[in-house]
């Protein structure tokens, strides 16, 4: 039954990221609808930035970006230079934002500051799942993993 669970997972964020994967848009004050190739939006608290995963030009892996949603100035947050960054998540508070990394099969869960000065590994994951819950505060994070059983679990 778990591994069905965890098929049905993985079938469910591919058919996921296949569907949203070049499908970022920001509405800039009179400018109508721009297009990013990225995956994975996620809206700051203020509603002034869009996070999101993408491939940059200067590396074959995927990593963070924030873009400002009224003058499309875009700026890679994430320094990870092997391995992908996925899944980005904002804080309550706007000065964090949490996401997956992985690499050569392992995996993390990372912070990083909204201004891309600091990041760090929170912690190792067995899987990388959505969504991340950050407490009101912004000093807590729920999220879904394995236990050393393999049963499903909220950290």
């Amino acid at each position: 039954m778990k591994k069905f669970i965890l098929i049905i997972a993985a079938i469910f964020f591919a058919i996921f990221f296949y569907i949203i994967y070049f499908n970022i848009f920001t509405f800039p004050k009179a400018k109508g609808l721009i297009r990013i190739n990225g995956v994975s939006p996620s809206c700051s608290p203020d509603g002034n930035w869009i996070a999101f995963s993408s491939f940059g030009s200067t590396t074959s892996n995927s990593s963070i970006y924030k873009i400002d949603s009224s003058s499309n100035n875009q700026k890679r947050l994430t320094k990870i230079l092997y391995g992908d960054c996925i899944l980005p998540y904002w804080s309550p508070n706007g000065e964090y934002i949490a996401y997956f990394s992985s690499y050569d099969n392992r995996y993390s869960l990372n912070i990083v500051t909204s201004d891309g000065k600091d990041e760090w590994e929170l912690t190792p994951v067995k899987l990388i799942s959505f969504p991340i819950a950050w407490s009101a505060d912004s000093n807590k994070i729920a999220f879904i993993d394995l236990d050393k059983n393999g049963n499903i679990n909220i950290f």
